[in-house]
């Protein structure tokens, strides 16, 4: 999250925790970004299904109305992370 000017914790669940965050771009400004860690034992939850099908619901309704923008995703060292950002003001 070294690429945003400010981020603050919004909420943690079983399947991650949510911050928002402030972007040095002009369009989106403000993104939230759910961070899900990779499992620490082969007895963890493997979360990689719930990333792959999150991020393929969001592709898919890219331009429902209703539904957020997919911003960006990817893998840190430790973590998943899925950005996403609303276009109504």
């Amino acid at each position: 999250m070294e690429n945003y000017t400010e981020s603050k914790k919004i909420a943690t669940g079983a399947y991650g925790t949510v911050y928002q965050c402030n972007t040095n771009l002009a369009s989106p400004q403000t993104v939230a970004l759910k961070q899900l860690s990779f499992p620490k034992s082969i007895y963890d939850r493997c979360v990689l299904h719930d990333i792959f099908t999150e991020i393929t619901c969001l592709e898919y309704f890219r331009l429902e109305p209703c539904v957020t923008d997919m911003y960006d995703y990817g893998v840190t060292e430790t973590d998943y992370v899925i950005g996403k950002y609303s276009k109504k003001k």
